[in-house]
């Protein structure tokens, strides 16, 4: 899911293991009110930096993908060095396409991961093959006050058609997935 390249940089990181966690709100039995959903925690052995997807084809994994990512690792290496220091960084209008694209690949690969349904299509994965960034999704991108070495998390929203929510299947979901890399935080709508 993350580029081979980081785990070059971050070999500390390969050596430790990660927590998952899992929570959130759904209504109650009446669909009067939200109820806060247990959370769950999990712990694995290996390093986020190992966590792969076998959805993935090897020749988009070996292709385009690969392709962007190291076109994406110079500026993620220069944003991770500028945010300790609050160092303004300006990116070009190619440089903010690239890293938009460069998230949304990464945030439909780790929703590969899930066993939740699947907000990300087909169509939205020709999309970014072809290096244009999905249509009606939001990428943002700001300096985190901590250095959280390496953090990943998806969420899904669902969405009613209703003013009022209603019981049973979202009329549609929203997936929300975040990257945090050393201070270097995008958040990916």
């Amino acid at each position: 899911v993350l580029p081979q390249w980081m785990r070059r940089h971050e070999t500390d990181l390969l050596k430790s293991s990660h927590s998952s966690y899992s929570g959130g709100f759904d209504l109650d039995e009446k669909a009067r009110e939200f109820v806060e959903l247990p959370t769950l925690l999990t712990t694995k052995k290996s390093s986020l930096l190992t966590l792969k997807t076998r959805e993935v084809c090897a020749d988009c994994n070996n292709g385009w993908m690969s392709r962007l990512e190291e076109a994406a690792r110079p500026l993620i290496r220069r944003l991770a060095e500028a945010a300790p220091t609050g160092r303004p960084v300006v990116l070009t209008l190619e440089e903010a396409r690239l890293l938009a694209v460069w998230c949304q690949k990464t945030a439909t690969t780790y929703e590969l991961t899930s066993n939740r349904p699947r907000v990300i299509t087909g169509a939205m994965g020709r999309q970014l093959t072809s290096g244009v960034p999905l249509r009606g999704s939001l990428v943002w991108l700001a300096r985190h006050p901590r250095d959280y070495d390496l953090s990943i998390a998806l969420a899904h929203i669902n969405v009613s058609a209703t003013r009022l929510p209603q019981p049973g299947e979202p009329d549609s979901q929203i997936a929300l997935f975040s990257i945090v890399y050393h201070q270097a935080c995008f958040l990916i709508f």
